[in-house]
């Protein structure tokens, strides 16, 4: 509905990003900016937000996870790159972390960062307290 849409526009709210449906993510850095919240448990979650082009269309997306960041720690803006999240079960426990490749062209390059540095994902299914990542704190404009 164009009202709909006229009405998020206008209040500057983005559609946003999650990587919670491990479907990988083309996405254009455009800016990205230090964010923290109060969580529904009361702890404060510090983290970054990016705002990003996906298909052409401006996107959002926040993240505390220390190996998706230090993947997209030396990201500038224009860069391209596919991030997908992915999981493994580790002695009964699922762990998630990033697969990262900045897009060159034609060519994909895959980013590592030295050793994996999972996050283990709770009941509710969503990022333990070490690194909350993609916790909703709403859209308040770049």
């Amino acid at each position: 509905m164009q009202e709909i849409k006229d009405w998020l526009h206008s209040h500057q709210i983005l559609p946003r990003i999650s990587f919670k449906d491990r479907k990988e993510h083309t996405i254009e850095i455009a800016k990205a900016r230090a964010e923290s919240f109060n969580n529904d448990k009361d702890e404060l979650v510090e983290g970054i937000k990016f705002l990003v082009k996906e298909d052409g269309e401006p996107k959002t997306f926040f993240t505390a996870s220390q190996d998706l960041l230090l993947k997209l720690a030396n990201s500038q803006e224009g860069e391209v790159y596919m991030v997908k999240m992915c999981a493994k079960n580790v002695g009964g426990i699922v762990k998630t972390y990033y697969e990262v490749k900045k897009v060159e062209g034609e060519n994909e390059v895959q980013i590592e960062h030295g050793d994996e540095i999972p996050v283990v994902d709770n009941e509710e299914g969503t990022s333990g307290k070490e690194s909350p990542d993609e916790e909703d704190i709403g859209n308040p404009p770049f």
